[in-house]
């Protein structure tokens, strides 16, 4: 049985290929999905209704 190499990335459509001798050439398609809903993290994505704490944002003539 041949292996199967899973490519993953934040916007895109996963994407599985079979592993076969020589060079692997993997093209990705965006994600048909809004990304405004997610917010990336140290280890992976979550939605952002289940991320908790404040967003601030402050623009530099507001700053003493």
């Amino acid at each position: 049985m041949g292996a199967t190499l899973k490519f993953t990335f934040i916007g895109m459509t996963p994407v599985e290929v079979p592993v076969t001798s020589g060079t692997l050439n993997v093209e990705m398609a965006d994600a048909p999905t809004d990304l405004d809903e997610v917010v990336v993290i140290g280890y992976g994505t979550q939605k952002k209704a289940l991320v908790t704490g404040a967003n601030l944002n402050v623009k530099g003539d507001q700053i003493c």
